[in-house]
């Protein structure tokens, strides 16, 4: 039916720890997925992997980080846990890694997959040569795309909106919500703000054509901050994040908005 590329939750190798969060599969399921996979014919299979689950230690990500290698998928996408207001995790309030420990991880996730062959492209994603997500990629350099399904996101001709998240409302083609058009203003923060979370960060002739001005147009002292504590990187033709740049991404677009 034309679906040539499989993401899958794995999220941990860690029983305990899916348990934990509410995941209701196992390790030995994901394993079972990716076999099955393979043998309907998908060659572009992806994992996504959670780190800074509550109680979870650096060893027991190194072990989920192995396990999901020795799988061979094509892609991988690392996530950072972000604890959520009014959700079950939240209400329990449990004790997760602190910030030294989540650079830690993501570090350690970095070193073994580059190890295995992935080449970090974005902030949370790895892929090995020529499987890099498309559709993440079109996120991030602000390309349209259209969102099926209750609760989907879409960006086209200029405005972001989403279908209702009530699956009843969605089925009776109730009318789309929040919807917003992106002006230039907005459009010129989204790009900065997206950009720099691609290890290739911002294209200065992409921006230019988009917007009709050279970066950093008027962002001068920010970026020269950025340059000299060594977190970002202004060549010929792109504006990029270091390794370092990219654990402070929130705040090195802080200072450029």
């Amino acid at each position: 039916m034309g679906v040539n590329r499989l993401s899958l939750g794995a999220q941990s190798f860690d029983a305990a720890l899916l348990r934990d969060v509410g995941r209701i599969h196992t390790p030995e399921d994901v394993e079972a997925a990716v076999r099955m996979a393979r043998a309907a014919g998908f060659e572009n299979v992806s994992l996504d992997l959670m780190y800074a689950l509550p109680g979870q230690a650096m060893n027991q990500w190194e072990n989920t980080l192995r396990r999901a290698i020795e799988l061979s998928p094509e892609h991988v996408s690392v996530y950072s846990l972000i604890v959520e207001e009014h959700t079950p995790i939240a209400a329990r309030a449990p004790e997760i890694p602190d910030d030294d420990e989540v650079v830690e991880m993501q570090r350690l996730a970095t070193a073994l997959l580059e190890e295995a062959g992935y080449r970090r492209y974005e902030i949370s994603n790895y892929a090995r040569e020529g499987f890099r997500c498309r559709h993440n990629v079109a996120y991030w350099k602000r390309a349209e795309y259209l969102g099926f399904g209750a609760a989907a996101h879409s960006f086209f001709s200029g405005e972001r909106f989403e279908n209702p998240a009530g699956l009843e409302d969605y089925l009776a083609g109730r009318r789309r919500e929040n919807r917003k058009r992106i002006f230039s203003a907005e459009a010129e923060e989204e790009a900065i703000l997206l950009g720099t979370r691609m290890c290739e960060g911002i294209s200065l002739s992409s921006f230019r054509s988009e917007f009709g001005r050279d970066f950093p147009a008027g962002r001068e002292a920010a970026v020269q901050k950025l340059v000299e504590g060594g977190l970002a990187v202004l060549d010929r033709d792109a504006f990029f994040l270091t390794e370092r740049g990219l654990e402070l991404q929130s705040a090195a677009v802080l200072e450029l908005l």
